[in-house]
């Protein structure tokens, strides 16, 4: 093997060292001890019989973003404003 594949491989094995580290303890199958609450008109829930995929994904530290939430929607209109009444009649 050459001096400069030799090179790339140390410097590859390094970063990847790197972010090994920086990942631990990131919340990855973190137990957050979930449970089915019980639901209200205007609630979403998961179909019946079946159980969250990743609920742990909420507490995973982001990798890029500066916080889990920082896309995130704003609230749906309130079940009794017009914005919802409107919304709903177009379905």
């Amino acid at each position: 093997m050459d001096q400069q594949k030799t090179a790339g491989i140390e410097v590859g094995s390094a970063a990847a060292a790197e972010l090994i580290e920086l990942r631990q303890n990131d919340g990855l199958n973190a137990n957050i001890g979930f449970t089915m609450a019980h639901t209200r008109p205007g609630v979403w829930q998961l179909p019946a019989g079946t159980n969250p995929m990743v609920p742990w994904m909420s507490k995973l530290r982001p990798f890029m973003l500066k916080s889990p939430d920082q896309f995130r929607p704003g609230p749906p209109p309130k079940l009794s404003s017009s914005e919802w009444a409107e919304h709903i009649t177009k379905f």
